[in-house]
């Protein structure tokens, strides 16, 4: 039986966290650790400014591009805002995505109660959460976007960016 959070079960979480990474260049630590506070009130705007890693919020970033001093913005398409909208519901503070103690859903829990468990199902190949980014990256590349705009729809340096042009 899957495990139980705030909002439901483990596996419900990630079908809308896992939107957060895979429609948009954020990272499943800064899905994770989005705060409710880092929403802006349009609810098609994040401000990304901390990750979740084992078990701590930490404000620093994966990348330089990404450890601005507000973080980087990321803009959500209307239908991704409303679940996210309806997810949120009420609530006006705290993490979006966290456990019935008020706690983090950690990366680990997310790969072995509900990723994992559809991978054997579906008879594929075990993966960690990037593979919902390097899936968008894949389908970026099949659509022939081009290389600059695929940087920078999946959070890379902006040096790769104008290196491109």
């Amino acid at each position: 039986m899957p495990r139980a959070t705030s909002h439901g079960t483990v596996s419900h979480v990630v079908c809308i966290s896992r939107r957060l990474w895979s429609d948009g260049p954020m990272r499943a630590g800064e899905a994770l650790g989005l705060d409710i506070k880092s929403i802006h009130p349009d609810l098609r705007t994040l401000d990304i400014v901390q990750k979740a890693k084992r078990g701590k919020l930490q404000d620093y970033m994966k990348t330089k591009n990404a450890d601005t001093k507000h973080g980087p913005v990321v803009d959500l398409a209307a239908n991704l805002a409303a679940v996210l909208r309806d997810f949120v519901g009420t609530r006006f503070s705290g993490l979006v995505f966290y456990e019935k103690d008020g706690s983090q859903i950690s990366q680990r829990d997310i790969l072995k109660y509900s990723l994992h468990p559809i991978l054997k199902k579906l008879e594929l190949e075990q993966g960690g959460l990037n593979i919902f980014r390097r899936f968008r990256i894949t389908a970026m590349e099949t659509a022939e976007v081009p290389q600059a705009l695929q940087h920078s729809w999946s959070g890379h340096a902006r040096t790769h960016v104008f290196g491109a042009l």
